[in-house]
């Protein structure tokens, strides 16, 4: 079931409502002000996609570069910090 996403035009109220797809377009009330809200687009899935696509780019061309050194080396898999013993 989708979760639709609205605001109230009297007092900018946002609030959600979780319903079947067959009652998407029922008018749908401010529970603040009891006014007719209006539903808003959701965008949340794109963004969420278009980000989750950059951040994997970003890594795949920081590990795609000219390699001068071994691999594994410290500076591309640094060592947790030691701890010192009481």
């Amino acid at each position: 079931m989708p979760m639709y996403e609205f605001v109230c035009p009297t007092c900018r109220t946002h609030f959600d409502e979780l319903r079947p797809v067959r009652e998407a377009d029922d008018t749908a009330w401010c529970p603040a002000c009891a006014t007719v809200a209006v539903r808003q687009l959701s965008r949340f899935a794109f963004k969420k996609a278009a980000r989750a696509r950059a951040q994997e780019r970003e890594s795949t061309l920081q590990r795609s570069g000219p390699v001068s050194h071994p691999s594994g080396c410290a500076c591309c898999f640094p060592s947790p910090p030691r701890t010192q013993r009481a």
